[in-house]
């Protein structure tokens, strides 16, 4: 029976502290203004992800500083990202494991290298849509299991 308790306990525990954290993680998964009026995506939710985040702004924060002062935490940033563009961001954050990217607007969104790469977008003449997503059988397989229905 004592057994039982203790692992409630540790369980309601776990559980109790989850709570209260996630609100202070998503701080760090959030949408900032930039000082050309676009906006980043910043979606740092784990500790690796938040350490070089804060490192290249500047902040000397560690994880329990998110815990402390969320609101905070946020006005802070949201300051620190107004201090310049977003390409600027864009390029300080380059190559870098803090999982910020550029918002952007779908004619950005065409042009924009990692969409290229991953050839995101079909051109028809002058204007681009968003390829489909990826089938998992030919029409050939599709019809032939469609017929065994």
């Amino acid at each position: 029976m004592a057994q039982l308790v203790e692992q409630w306990t540790a369980k309601t525990s776990v559980m109790a502290r989850l709570s209260t954290e996630i609100p202070a993680q998503l701080k760090t998964s959030l949408t900032y203004e930039t000082k050309d009026k676009k906006w980043v995506a910043v979606g740092a939710l784990e500790p690796k992800f938040n350490s070089t985040l804060f490192e290249i702004l500047g902040m000397e924060k560690n994880m329990a500083d998110m815990y402390a002062d969320p609101a905070g935490l946020t006005a802070e940033m949201e300051q620190i990202f107004k201090g310049k563009t977003r390409d600027e961001w864009v390029a300080l954050f380059e190559g870098k494991n803090a999982c910020v990217s550029p918002v952007l607007d779908l004619d950005e969104a065409v042009e924009y290298r990692h969409n290229l790469e991953r050839r995101n977008f079909t051109r028809d003449g002058d204007k681009s849509f968003p390829q489909p997503a990826p089938r998992m059988y030919t029409k050939e397989e599709f019809r032939k299991l469609m017929s065994k229905l």
